[in-house]
């Protein structure tokens, strides 16, 4: 090659040098760019008069300045970002609905002030200002739980609305990318320079990384595969698109488009937040919730259905309309196979009465109603809505009521076995059994004679072993009380006993094991099986002195709003064994938590991307000035390359000139 060419190879090369710092500059704001540089190799060596001479510079290509291993640190970084940024934002929105901070709309401020109202009227049962107030704290409280729920629901529908948008975004970035993947295949193998496409194609995957996890992999001129949810979205020029849809009934996931197989395990990206939020944490917060509004629905309602307000008695009580279940174990709270205690009271005569009815939980509600007709006199019970919804009425006359109150005489059945001159009438019971299941008492009459004299005693035993015995003998004082333990008493009138008398009493810790009241909404407090259905009873809201706030027998008591104003600090078995109170603080404390866990990691990989994309400015960044100083080169390239050329013409004419 003549001294010519060499010197018009270097001006090529300071020319094409200056285009590709001019592209350079152009682009240095552009999202995605980067730097690109000339590959400049020596020309092929050429061999005359037995010397290897030189034969100017080569361009070999254009090529990116990208330091690849950081790159895909950077799409798995702002997957991780992505991700927590949206995780955090609804925590923060569900910690808004819960409006802790604020001093009078929290659930937490409405359920102290429930209680509180339970426990102002236990000390006024009879009076209607507080039975007022009561009410107005269930509706708040219930209102509150409902709003909540409610708010709960539309979080959840809205997630599952973004991650439907979101997938649209996805399927929409792989069809470009996918596109763009074959305009560089198709320039490249020509040996075309496709830089600037390859840009915009990642520019696409880093914008991809942020919706979804991926992982890519690189294949010949200038290809990448992306590979997302187990599926390879990215295919060489092929793209496939994804959808949502549901892995279990309530659960999302994600898939490939035309199959019906969804993987809800998504690691990274706004999708994977936004199925990891709908099928777990907003999920386990809404189902936290829900707990909590039964739970108190359900231990509420247990007690208040066995006690009477200041208007006593029933004449007749209407449940709620369930749904269609052709076994009573199916509703909610499921009734069990228990035993249902009715006390019926002749309103004339005084003359009460309790009888024991077996529930089967595998009987259908009509059943249970022919079972409480045929067992309990002048109480008739019957279905309404198609078999749907329970009605017990008492004839005229009578009332009832489902008090767990000990009768005032022995048992009637079996008889109670006394010998002359002393009947069961004499016997007579008081106070309220505060053991934790129910029992039959046995009295067992020891010696002879007259009450209050002699060695006469009686022993009490509950079946298991003997809890009591009661001196009657000498010293005691005919009709004074004897405590038999967990709260009930007992006293007896002047006359005679044998050692063969016997009696027998029920102590009921629970007027209906089978739970059949509470789940037919046979005078419940409170509805709903959930936060968004809770409410205070309208008939309750209609008669507030029907509002149970006593148990005993005298039906003037407080025990029954007592026990209710306990339950906000008693252990429950469906809350983890915390109390009401607990449970929902525990809660709260958890949201609080999980943003303050969120918010640290999020700030942490906010600073990771911060290096890394420092790092990458460094490495792959536009820096003007070194661009100019790069421009100074070249142009003295090309200055001095012309002088070369200029000098190698001078050269060759004085040859000329002397041949």
């Amino acid at each position: 090659m003549s001294g010519l060419d060499i010197g018009l190879s270097g001006i090529a090369a300071a020319q094409k040098g200056l285009e590709v710092i001019g592209n350079n500059i152009a682009n240095a704001a552009t999202d995605g760019f980067h730097q690109q540089r000339l590959n400049f190799t020596p020309g092929l060596t050429s061999f005359r008069d037995g010397f290897a001479w030189g034969t100017g510079v080569d361009i070999s290509g254009v090529v990116r300045v990208i330091d690849n291993l950081l790159e895909k640190e950077i799409l798995q970084q702002q997957a991780i970002g992505s991700q927590v940024e949206k995780e955090l934002s609804t925590l923060k929105t569900i910690e808004s609905t819960f409006n802790e901070l604020a001093s009078g709309s929290s659930l937490s401020k409405t359920l102290d002030d429930f209680f509180a109202a339970i426990r102002d009227l236990s000390a006024h049962p009879d009076e209607v200002i507080w039975q007022l107030q009561l009410l107005s704290a269930a509706e708040a409280m219930t209102f509150q739980f409902r709003t909540l729920g409610e708010s709960l629901d539309r979080i959840e529908a809205r997630l599952q609305t973004e991650a439907n948008a979101v997938v649209d975004q996805i399927n929409e970035l792989s069809a470009e990318t996918a596109d763009l993947n074959g305009r560089i295949l198709q320039i490249e193998v020509v040996h075309g320079n496709a830089n600037n496409l390859r840009d915009q194609r990642d520019q696409r995957i880093s914008t991809l990384s942020k919706l979804i996890g991926i992982s890519t992999t690189r294949g010949d001129l200038g290809v990448v595969n992306v590979i997302a949810a187990g599926v390879p979205i990215v295919l060489g020029k092929i793209a496939t698109e994804l959808k949502v849809g549901l892995v279990t009934s309530t659960d999302l996931g994600l898939g490939a488009k035309g199959t019906s197989v969804f993987n809800s395990r998504i690691e990274g990206g706004q999708i994977s937040a936004l199925i990891k939020l709908r099928n777990n944490i907003v999920a386990d917060i809404h189902a936290d919730l829900d707990a909590l509004a039964k739970t108190l629905v359900d231990a509420v309602n247990t007690y208040h259905v066995q006690g009477v307000g200041s208007d006593g008695a029933f004449s007749s009580k209407t449940g709620i309309l369930v749904t269609d279940h052709t076994a009573l174990s199916s509703l909610s709270p499921a009734v069990k196979d228990g035993t249902l205690y009715v006390r019926v009271t002749n309103t004339t005569t005084g003359a009460v009465t309790r009888t024991a009815v077996t529930i089967d939980a595998d009987a259908n509600l009509a059943a249970a109603a022919t079972a409480i007709s045929s067992a309990v006199s002048n109480v008739t019970a019957t279905t309404l809505n198609s078999g749907n919804k329970l009605k017990i009425d008492a004839a005229a006359g009578y009332k009832f009521d489902f008090i767990p109150a000990p009768l005032p005489n022995p048992d009637p059945s079996p008889a109670p076995t006394f010998g002359s001159g002393y009947s069961s009438s004499k016997v007579h019971l008081s106070g309220l059994f505060t053991g934790s299941a129910n029992k039959t008492l046995t009295f067992t009459v020891s010696g002879s004679g007259s009450l209050g004299n002699g060695t006469i005693s009686i022993d009490v035993s509950d079946g298991s072993s003997t809890i009591a015995t009661l001196n009657v003998g000498s010293g005691y004082v005919v009709g004074t009380e004897l405590k038999l333990g967990n709260g009930l008493r007992i006293a007896f009138d002047a006359g005679t006993l044998a050692g063969a008398d016997t009696f027998q009493v029920t102590a009921l810790a629970d007027s209906d094991t089978s739970g059949l009241l509470a789940a037919a909404g046979i005078n419940t407090f409170l509805s709903g099986t959930e936060a968004r259905t809770i409410a205070l009873r309208a008939d309750i809201a209609d008669a507030p002195g029907s509002i149970a706030t006593a148990m005993g027998s005298e039906l003037v008591d407080n025990a029954n709003a007592l026990r209710i104003a306990e339950l906000q600090d008693s252990s429950q078995s469906a809350l983890k064994s915390l109390s009401i109170t607990d449970f929902y603080h525990s809660m709260v404390t958890q949201i609080g938590q999980d943003i303050s866990n969120k918010r640290l990691r999020h700030e942490n990989t906010e600073a990771i991307l911060l290096n890394l994309g420092n790092r990458r400015s460094d490495t792959s960044g536009v820096d003007v000035n070194e661009e100019a100083a790069r421009i100074l080169m070249f142009q003295q390239i090309f200055q001095a390359m012309a002088r070369y050329i200029n000098s190698v013409n001078t050269n060759m004419a004085t040859l000329l000139e002397l041949l």
